[in-house]
């Protein structure tokens, strides 16, 4: 069992009621996204008055297996389950499923073969998704999440799954899926993974301080690297499924961490140069870019630290590619993080041209 302070996820409140606001097509594009997420192969489509009708299939160890499934737009009665099934017989199916977005007649009963999935079961599995984005509690599908999940674990799976597939979506304070049995949260494990990536594949140095110093006012990690033998770089990763805004409490504990570490590492000739924090994204309600400057430009007069944001799931992408690429330890060591971390907000853009330079 993890003991690790209390990360609250995102509380949306998003149940049946709410789920029964969302017109047809935005359920079955979620529905859809979440399926796919799921790895099935997509045999067929229909689109009927009252439902949408899928065919699926999967692997299951050395076998094929195809599943009817079907969204309803109305409410599931009896007759609904007892036609599925009579279908799975006629196209030798093995199974059937109806998701109930609209709510299922509380007398219709299931078949060994045949299951319903009720509003209640389809909102909590929108509501944990990280595929979706939410404006004003209303969730829609968020499209480029779904081509980094798709793209990213196959292209990550001979390199390090668990740590790069995992990032964007812990990053966005949610546990991948194949993680939720576990107790533990996303925070903590977003810091452990990330410092994994940046140390055993970017090819940074460091401390993690994490959990091993709970309650101190130090920061998630210290980087070195080898270009900058007298630069160190504070690392803090933020869970945020809406996106990191830093307000001026977290420039106040930042500057704490700073003048807590700095006698320590200035034994060793270092200093701190950069505050690099990352998240899911980065928001903030007026004006970004704005925002940023000025945060820089107080976080580096109180502690002479440049601020630098950097995007999960594009630090993800720059770990895969180092990887898949097969660069080198030595060019990998020999980037010059601080042209990069300068930038203040790295893109992915600026990544893939670090790329190119040692490819």
């Amino acid at each position: 069992m993890a003991t690790t302070r209390k990360v609250t996820r995102a509380q949306r409140n998003f149940g049946s009621d709410e789920l029964a606001k969302l017109g047809r097509n935005d359920v079955r594009e979620i529905c859809h996204a979440l399926l796919m997420a799921q790895a099935f192969t997509f045999e067929g489509f229909r689109s009927f008055p009252d439902y949408d009708e899928y065919v699926l299939v999967s692997k299951r160890m050395w076998r094929m297996s195809r599943t009817i499934l079907r969204i309803y737009d109305r409410a599931v009665d009896q007759a609904d389950v007892d036609e599925l099934r009579s279908l799975l017989e006629d196209e030798a199916a093995g199974d059937g499923l109806i998701l109930c977005p609209r709510g299922v007649d509380a007398r219709a009963l299931s078949y060994p073969n045949v299951s319903l999935v009720s509003a209640t079961d389809i909102a909590r599995e929108i509501e944990r998704s990280t595929l979706v984005y939410w404006t004003d509690g209303t969730p829609s599908l968020a499209r480029s999440r779904l081509q980094h999940l798709l793209a990213l674990p196959e292209m990550a799976r001979l390199v390090d799954p668990a740590g790069i597939a995992w990032l964007p979506a812990l990053a966005l304070n949610e546990l991948p899926s194949d993680l939720n049995d576990l107790d533990v949260e996303p925070q903590d494990l977003l810091e452990r993974k990330t410092f994994r990536i940046l140390t055993g594949i970017v090819g940074f140095g460091g401390v993690r301080y994490g959990e091993s110093r709970r309650g101190e006012r130090v920061p998630d990690a210290v980087l070195t690297y080898p270009a900058g033998p007298e630069a160190v770089v504070m690392l803090d990763c933020k869970a945020a499924s809406s996106g990191y805004h830093m307000i001026a409490d977290h420039l106040l504990r930042f500057e704490e961490y700073h003048d807590s570490l700095s006698p320590e590492w200035a034994t060793q000739g270092r200093s701190f140069t950069h505050l690099l924090i990352v998240s899911s994204h980065f928001s903030d309600p007026k004006d970004d870019r704005r925002a940023f400057l000025g945060r820089s430009a107080e976080l580096q007069e109180r502690t002479g630290m440049r601020l630098t944001y950097l995007c999960a799931a594009d630090l993800a992408w720059f770990a895969n590619s180092l990887e898949s690429r097969d660069v080198s330890l030595d060019k990998r060591a020999g980037i010059d993080w601080s042209q990069v971390l300068d930038q203040g907000i790295v893109t992915a853009a600026s990544l893939d041209e670090v790329i190119e330079g040692v490819s």
